[in-house]
């Protein structure tokens, strides 16, 4: 998520950026890089069409010195990367494996996967090859269905790292 400012900032030595959904929970985010008008935040599990409110605490306005706190409430509106996820087979219930359409490049990969509900489950990333990810995910039900995000993902051609979502059913 790129983040612009109406002018130059600075920023405090324990500047946090946090991202909340609606309903007040906090989803897992990142400061990835800094600059005098922008800042690049990595995300993770943003469903497309639901509002959120970014805080930024620790962010110093041109002619001042005193750190302030910037909010901002937005739509996610899905984050776009040519790589896209072609197929999704689950082994075991626990073993997640997303083959992808094209060779993927991955940066500080991050992964998130929730059920229909809403509910979040303790995954993590245990191969990362250019064709395929397998992701670990403990607690998987048959007959659920799930939504898988990736981010820091990209293609060859692609300058900035992104996210992939896919949804599956475990079988």
């Amino acid at each position: 998520m790129n983040v612009s400012f109406k002018g130059k900032v600075k920023y405090s030595d324990t500047v946090k950026a946090t991202i909340t959904s609606a309903e007040g929970k906090e989803v897992d985010c990142k400061i990835k890089k800094k600059n005098k008008d922008s800042m690049q935040i990595a995300v993770a599990g943003l469903v497309k069409g639901q509002k959120y409110t970014l805080t930024i605490d620790g962010v110093i306005a041109k002619n001042t010195n005193e750190p302030a706190t910037i909010t901002n409430t937005f739509t996610a509106k899905g984050m776009k990367t040519a790589c896209k996820p072609a197929k999704v087979t689950v082994a075991k219930k626990k073993f997640v494996t997303i083959k992808m359409k094209s060779k993927a490049y991955y940066k500080d990969a991050t992964v998130a996967v929730k059920d229909a509900d809403g509910k979040t489950y303790e995954a993590k990333i245990v191969k990362k090859a250019k064709g395929n990810i397998k992701v670990q995910v403990k607690g998987l039900e048959k007959g659920k269905k799930y939504t898988i995000t990736i981010t820091g993902v990209k293609t060859k051609k692609e300058k900035n790292y992104s996210s992939i979502t896919k949804t599956f059913t475990v079988k």
